[in-house]
């Protein structure tokens, strides 16, 4: 049999295995919008829905997809603005984001807790004339693209623009943009015919990516994800990785502990933790 300090440290350990699933939230009322869980199981509380037409961009189609954090609303009026102001009538046409509450949503793995967002890409005619885009056009390598009869272009010099945006925005972090690879390397090869910043470069390599699976090559959308916020993250909000080394992420660090090796060498022995 054991002796009463194999025993003891026995009951300390499993104590210590236990003590996270012991561990609860206080009862929170949920009085502003929150994010909580994974992109892809996850939910919204008090969500905000944009409107079918704002300073310069449009809601989708479906009603019930107009939802998202207020992290990200006010970012796609932010990166909106910021194309609109350098490109005049452009406008953002946004696609599915998440139901009111979150959850699951049809054709969709993620866009569960407020963080996805579809955006149709800012789309040219043939002669590279700025228009609305009339639905999700699929464009090839060569950024021909056709949309029932009609043919189309793809608007690359805004298309970046609105990239760009999403990465130097300090407020709402993008962790991810899909896209296809023929429109990443579009837009790459863009960023450095006009001499853009290399570490922005570097950036929209890391971020701009075509997902694999099953999931679609995003060649007619682009479909853009940000990080939880602090405060999302202390309700429970969780990101998947990576953590881009640019992200500056503001998080409470947990206090240091003061505890010694003495003390937690005498707790062991005695059968009790410092911090129970």
């Amino acid at each position: 049999m054991y002796s009463d300090l194999q025993a003891k440290l026995i009951v300390i350990t499993a104590l210590a295995a236990l003590a996270p699933a012991c561990i609860t939230r206080p009862p929170v009322v949920m009085d502003r919008p929150v994010s909580t869980g994974r992109v892809q199981k996850g939910t919204l509380w008090n969500s905000v829905c944009i409107p079918a037409r704002g300073e310069a961009l449009e809601a989708g189609r479906r009603v019930d997809r107009r939802c998202a954090s207020a992290s990200l609303i006010r970012l796609l009026e932010r990166v909106s603005r910021s194309v609109s102001s350098r490109y005049p009538g452009s406008v953002l046409q946004i696609e599915d984001m998440s139901t009111a509450g979150g959850g699951w949503l049809f054709q969709h793995r993620s866009h569960k807790s407020g963080r996805d967002v579809d955006i149709r890409y800012y789309t040219a005619t043939p002669a590279l004339h700025q228009i609305m885009s009339p639905g999700l056009v699929h464009f090839d390598r060569n950024g021909a693209g056709y949309y029932g009869s009609r043919s189309y272009r793809f608007d690359t010099a805004r298309n970046w623009a609105l990239v760009k945006s999403f990465l130097v925005d300090e407020e709402a972090p993008v962790q991810w943009i899909f896209v296809s690879r023929g429109i990443k390397v579009m837009l790459l090869e863009h960023a450095i015919r006009i001499n853009e910043d290399p570490g922005l470069i570097a950036r929209a390599s890391s971020v701009l990516h075509q997902p694999g699976g099953k999931a679609s090559p995003h060649d007619d959308h682009m479909h853009v994800r940000i990080y939880c916020t602090a405060e999302d993250e202390s309700m429970g909000c969780v990101d998947n990785p990576p953590l881009w080394y640019w992200v500056e992420k503001k998080r409470n660090d947990p206090p240091a502990s003061t505890v010694t090796d003495e003390v937690l060498i005498r707790a062991a022995l005695s059968g009790l933790h410092p911090d129970y």
